[in-house]
């Protein structure tokens, strides 16, 4: 099996876990990420990486930041 050509496969997901989206418009939002690595197998001898997302994020809210100033603008625009 030396220097057989082996195609990257992706492993399990991991669990969802709390992480924050720094976003430059809308600023950081509260989220629920997930990972999975290009490790099932790992490419090798010139065999292709995985293709697809490596990060998945979910459930993002706006930082409270964003939240008042969007209150601001609906009291002065009626909104």
């Amino acid at each position: 099996l030396r220097n057989q050509t082996f195609d990257g496969g992706f492993g399990p997901w991991t669990s969802w876990h709390p992480c924050n989206n720094d976003d430059p418009l809308d600023g950081v939002s509260s989220c629920l990420c997930r990972s999975r690595s290009c490790d099932s197998p790992a490419p090798r001898c010139g065999g292709k990486n995985c293709e697809g997302p490596t990060i998945e994020v979910s459930n993002c809210s706006r930082s409270e930041k964003y939240i008042f100033i969007l209150a601001i603008v609906i009291k002065i625009y009626n909104v």
